[in-house]
């Protein structure tokens, strides 16, 4: 039950309980991507790399074209579930009466711009 005059929409006031939730989630998501063969990372790749080749100035479709693009969604399905509870504990410290569905929208913006920057780095070393 919730106090009068209190915010319905409030995040509970647990922020660690959720943070490991959301530590497990992101490590089944790592270990789910693997094994199906990158296929988040995948999801992932579709999503970013668009916006990526338009900063850089690349064709459409260079950066998944032909033999790079399993190595890339395959590192990038291990490393973009870091993003889910590294944007949460952001927006947690940096905003800590924010409701629950401008956070959850915090933190896909937040796993957005992890993935570009993983996305961009890949591209970089290899």
């Amino acid at each position: 039950m919730t106090e009068p005059g209190a915010d319905p929409n409030a995040v509970p006031s647990r922020p660690w309980s959720n943070l490991f939730l959301l530590l497990a989630v992101a490590a089944t998501l790592m270990m789910g991507g693997f094994v199906a063969l990158g296929l988040p990372g995948a999801v992932m790749a579709w999503i970013t790399t668009p916006v990526l080749e338009l900063l850089m100035g690349l064709p459409l479709g260079t950066l998944t074209a032909g033999s790079r693009a399993w190595p890339l969604v395959l590192m990038l399905s291990i490393l973009f579930p870091l993003g889910i509870p590294l944007s949460y504990w952001l927006s947690r410290m940096v905003w800590p009466d924010l409701g629950r569905w401008r956070r959850t929208l915090g933190v896909l913006a937040g796993t957005w711009i992890w993935s570009l920057l993983m996305v961009a780095l890949i591209v970089w070393v290899g």
